[in-house]
């Protein structure tokens, strides 16, 4: 996809691979790259180093992606691509024989992380 002259959103952008994509994105020509993470500070400053944008944002929470995508497409116009690459490491491994005694916490937090924020985007 050519993102030259798109704004982008970017999940997960504050550090790792989703920092890697902001910076791709930039390099790529991307009008604006919105870097959306659960870090602040994080996203902040990926977005100074890019000239992007910065949100914090929970995307297991449907109201903090609503806000992403109403204020990104409100500052800077339609998002062109919306880049779901945040994700959560439960600590646990759900394939384990003791995955049945697991607390609901962790397979909450990654279904509404890894399925549910993919719903609200």
């Amino acid at each position: 996809m050519q993102v030259t002259d798109k704004i982008v959103v970017v999940t997960g952008g504050a550090k790792g691979i989703g920092r890697a994509l902001c910076e791709a994105f930039h390099r790529a020509g991307a009008a604006r790259v919105v870097v959306a993470d659960i870090d602040p500070a994080g996203a902040r400053a990926v977005a100074a180093l890019i000239d992007g944008a910065a949100f914090k944002c929970d995307v297991g929470k449907e109201k903090d992606i609503r806000h992403v995508i109403e204020e990104t497409e409100r500052q800077f116009g339609p998002i062109a691509l919306f880049c779901s690459n945040a994700g959560v490491g439960g600590g646990f491994d759900p394939l384990s024989e003791n995955a049945g005694g697991t607390s609901d916490e962790p397979w909450s937090r990654s279904w509404a992380v890894h399925v549910m924020a993919h719903v609200y985007a």
